[in-house]
C-alpha cells in the first residue's frame, strides 16, 4: 500500500508540469512559451497648445489643450469592441471603423459625435493593435470647433506610431 501511494505521488509530481502554456500572438507569429509581448512606446507629435500639465492614470494620460483634449491609453488586446466602448461609449457595430495595416500593426480609426453637459462633442480615435496591446490616441472637441481643428488633428494622428520600448 505504501508503494502504491508513493507511485501515485511520483506520477502526480511528474504530470503537474504538463499543463499547456497560454499562446499569445505577436508580430513574429506565435509565442508558445506563454510570454506576453513586450509593451511598445507610443510616439506622436503634440500640438503646440498642449498643456505640459497632464492627468496621468494607470492606463494612460490626458493632455488639456486650447478647447480640446488628447487622451493616450493602453489596453490589453483581444477585445476590440471593449476597447472601442471604453474610448467612445459606442460598440463596434455603431461606428464606422476604418482598418488598415502598417508595418504589421493593425490600425483602426473612427470618428463619432455625442451630446453631453457641454453640448455636442466630436471625437476621433486611432487604435494601434500589435497583438498584445491596444495603443489608443483619442481627441475630443466641441463640434463647432471641429472644422478649424482638423489640421491639428490630422498632424497629430499622422505622427502616431509605435517604437520598441
Amino acid at each position: 500500500m505504501k508503494k502504491l501511494g508513493m507511485m501515485i505521488l511520483a506520477l502526480a509530481l511528474l504530470l503537474s508540469g504538463c499543463l499547456a502554456a497560454p499562446v499569445y500572438e505577436t508580430l513574429d507569429g506565435l509565442d508558445v512559451n506563454g510570454n506576453v509581448p513586450a509593451m511598445k512606446k507610443m510616439v506622436f507629435d503634440l500640438p503646440e497648445d498642449a498643456s505640459v500639465q497632464t492627468v496621468q492614470g494607470t492606463a494612460g494620460r490626458i493632455y488639456f489643450c486650447d478647447g480640446y483634449e488628447i487622451m493616450v491609453e493602453t489596453f490589453s488586446a483581444g477585445d476590440l469592441d471593449k476597447t472601442l466602448r471604453n474610448l467612445t461609449g459606442f460598440s463596434r457595430d455603431a461606428l464606422t471603423l476604418v482598418q488598415t495595416k502598417v508595418d504589421g500593426i493593425d490600425r483602426y480609426s473612427c470618428v463619432w459625435t455625442s451630446i453631453g453637459e457641454n453640448g455636442e462633442q466630436v471625437g476621433r480615435t486611432t487604435i494601434l493593435d500589435d497583438g498584445g496591446y491596444h495603443y489608443c490616441l483619442t481627441v475630443t472637441a466641441p463640434a463647432e470647433d471641429s472644422l478649424k481643428l482638423q489640421p491639428v488633428f490630422g498632424a497629430l494622428f499622422e505622427s502616431f506610431t509605435l517604437e520598441s520600448a
